[in-house]
Parts: structure tokens; sequence; C-alpha cells
């Protein structure tokens, strides 16, 4: 946006990472350029559906009218954790895993892409798991299943949870469910 305000004709960013919308693409610019964008033929394929227009419209309400929109959009509560609050979380989940043989804190890289966001964290804290018993993919894929899911990634032999991306009441749900695999 800031580059439109600086003389760009036409800019495109994610609003996943912008606003913390939904995965679509936010195109900026002067009227000229998005009047012409809109009559290509191509316009159809990439205009947005009306439910993630509906979604781009609820979030971008809770900025206009909400004083704290990081309590009210999920991605953002996240993203705007602070890290000591991450590092003393996944503290708690390695004491409460500590029979594990292979189970460690973790400073992180976070998974969010850097862009022109206005969310984007610099490190993160998490939980790196080696299962002895299982494969790293069968534990992935079980704390995938879980409801809400947990999602991690598959790092060298083991299972890397970046708890940036796990809400905090997830937790028990994780300990409980990584105790009940691994044990």
């Amino acid at each position: 946006v800031q580059e439109v305000a600086k003389g760009a004709d036409l800019v495109i960013t994610r609003a996943d990472t912008f606003i913390g919308g939904p995965e679509c693409g936010l195109v900026f610019g002067k009227k000229m350029i998005l009047d012409q964008l809109r009559e290509r033929r191509f316009y159809p394929s990439i205009a947005p559906t009306s439910l993630t227009l509906q979604i781009l419209e609820a979030i971008l309400a809770i900025y206009w009218n909400d004083e704290k929109p990081t309590e009210k959009i999920s991605i953002l509560s996240l993203l705007s954790t602070p890290v000591e609050n991450l590092k003393m979380r996944a503290e708690k989940i390695v004491l409460q895993l500590e029979f594990l043989p292979s189970i460690e804190v973790v400073e992180a890289r976070p998974r969010v892409e850097k862009g022109d966001g206005l969310f984007q964290r610099e490190e993160s804290y998490g939980v790196a798991i080696v299962p002895k018993a299982h494969t790293a993919g069968q534990l992935l894929s079980q704390l995938a299943t879980l409801e809400p899911p947990i999602k991690g990634v598959l790092e060298n032999e083991g299972v890397y949870l970046d708890l940036s991306y796990i809400f905090p009441g997830q937790d028990r749900r994780l300990v409980e469910s990584v105790a009940s695999l691994l044990v």
C-alpha cells in the first residue's frame, strides 16, 4: 500500500501475510490500471469467490471497528504472542514429556514468509521430537488427525512443532497425544 502512495501503478500482495486473512491475493493500484485488469479475459479466473470476499470484509471490519484486532483474528493472535511466552510453553511441554528419550526445546526460524505483512515473527520456539518406536511421519500424521489438527514439520529424523502456530489451549492435547503415541 505504501508503494502505491509512493507512485507505484500496481502492487500485489498476499492477504494472509498482510492482514491475517484468507489465502488470496490483494491488488492495490491506480484506478485506471485496476479497471484495465478487470477488463482482461483472465479476470474471471483470478477473481475472488464470494466466500473469500465475505471473509476479507469481516476481517477488514475488525480492523476498522476494533482497537485490538490481534485478539479477534486467530492467526494474528498466534503471530503476536511474545517469544518469551513461546519459550515458556516449549519448556513446559518438554518437562511434561521428559520421559521421552529425544525431545528438546528448539529456538527456530518461523515458517512465515518474509514480506510486507503487518505481523512477521522474527524468532520463535518450538519442540523437536525424534520418536524411537514410530517414524516421524507416523507421529506427524497422528497429530494432524486431532481436532483441531496440530501441524508440524518433518526435520531430519524428527518432528518439529513451532508453537507460534499452535494455540496455547492445544498444549495439553499435544502432550497427551504425543505421550499416548510414543509410550
